[in-house]
């Protein structure tokens, strides 16, 4: 835990001190699930900050937790995703750790239509250029033929 604080957010992980519903706590994780997916794959961790110097938050029932964030995954991220949970320890607090898998099925949507990518240490909404080379890239990982994306005006 602490090698990965010390790194910080990257492109292929983020941190998340609380998943409540209230202020985009869970709204965010699964942004950031929906990221990795259609990126490169990542792991998140909960209830800790990325900065080494902050202490822990942890999460209070790690079980309960993980159970929340797979039925949320599971209702709202299409199409399904296998993404791995485990409750870590880290400075006596628990840790709940999500390692997203990079999809197989891209592009990944969160709430039916809103399709997230990692760039750098950031989770954003996918922009029209985007979209299309997440498709392209994964028709052609499949051996399918792609008909080049016309331009944007």
């Amino acid at each position: 835990m602490q090698a990965a604080r010390a790194i910080g957010p990257s492109i292929v992980q983020s941190f998340h001190e609380n998943m409540t519903r209230r202020g985009g706590c869970m709204h965010a994780i699964l942004c950031d699930v929906v990221a990795f997916a259609n990126t490169n794959g990542g792991t998140i961790y909960v209830g800790v900050s990325p900065n080494p110097k902050v202490p822990p938050k942890g999460v209070e029932d790690p079980n309960a937790a993980i159970q929340e964030l797979e039925t949320e995954i599971d209702r709202l991220v299409y199409p399904r995703l296998d993404v791995t949970f485990s409750a870590l320890v880290s400075e006596g607090k628990n840790i709940v750790r999500i390692v997203v898998p990079r999809g197989e099925d891209r592009p990944y949507v969160l709430e039916g239509s809103q399709i997230y990518v990692r760039q750098e240490a950031e989770t954003s909404l996918a922009m029209r250029d985007e979209i299309v080379q997440l498709i392209t890239t994964a028709a052609r990982e499949r051996g399918k033929p792609v008909p080049p994306p016309k331009a944007a005006p």
